[in-house]
């Protein structure tokens, strides 16, 4: 015959089995509550992005991809040679326009040939590219990229090696985070050139100081031209005025 266990509780063991039981119940009802309210806002956080909210990786990812596919950018960037240089939250004047969770993106590249930036403004709401235009490339900023090439490129230089010597690929270019006085770094300036006569004009140049310790190598000028991808490395005499320098970032 089967075997049926049963057994009787006192009350007072019951009343507690069952508090105990509802506390149980309670808490993990009160947990999943506070897990949905707090996916919600999180979603609800997601979702309202206002005007001047930095961009997410999503947005800029897909300011990217509506100027890449616009048929306006991709005559003004043309076939040569050229970097993205940023992509940046914009705020485009516009007095029509009042909602602030309006989002907009502007991409901004450098077209070596011609030294020519091309500016694209792109409206993530209507996922469409709003205005492309072009202007100076004197305006476009340098890239740690692109003085990292011209690094690359001076370091490839019998006489600047020669001046160097045998530590010469131990050289870093300086950034924010380099501690003062770290030798061997190399410092960027950007130059600008007024002549036509001059080999930078209208050209992307930069101007590398190489420094040994606490001091700099001093007698020569190293010039990169990134846009001929040559190296110059010049006297004193050799020197032209007329060229500008700036920083490279």
């Amino acid at each position: 015959m089967p075997f049926h266990f049963s057994a009787r509780l006192p009350g007072r063991a019951s009343c507690t089995i069952l508090r105990v039981f509802c506390t149980l119940v309670l808490a993990l009802l009160l947990q999943s509550i506070s897990s949905n309210l707090q996916g919600g806002h999180t979603q609800t956080q997601q979702r309202e992005r206002y005007k001047f909210d930095p961009l997410t990786p999503e947005e800029r990812e897909l300011a990217l991809r509506l100027a890449e596919a616009d048929a306006r950018v991709t005559k003004l960037r043309g076939q040569g040679r050229q970097t993205l240089i940023s992509v940046e939250l914009a705020s485009p004047k516009n007095g029509g326009q009042n909602d602030e969770t309006s989002r907009h993106a502007e991409v901004l590249y450098y077209r070596y040939e011609g030294n020519q930036g091309v500016l694209v403004l792109v409206n993530l709401q209507q996922r469409s590219v709003q205005e492309a235009l072009a202007i100076n490339g004197d305006a476009v900023p340098l890239v740690a990229e692109e003085v990292n090439q011209a690094v690359s490129l001076a370091l490839q230089n019998r006489t600047l090696i020669n001046l160097l010597g045998p530590n010469y690929q131990q050289y870093r270019v300086a950034t924010e985070n380099s501690p003062e006085g770290e030798p061997n770094r190399v410092e960027a300036l950007r130059l600008f050139a007024s002549s036509p006569n001059d080999p930078c004009y209208r050209r992307r140049c930069v101007s590398l100081l190489f420094r040994q310790g606490d001091t700099f190598l001093t007698g020569t000028e190293v010039i990169v031209d990134l846009t001929t991808q040559r190296v110059r490395v010049e006297q004193p005499a050799q020197r032209r005025p007329s060229t500008m320098r700036r920083r490279g970032r």
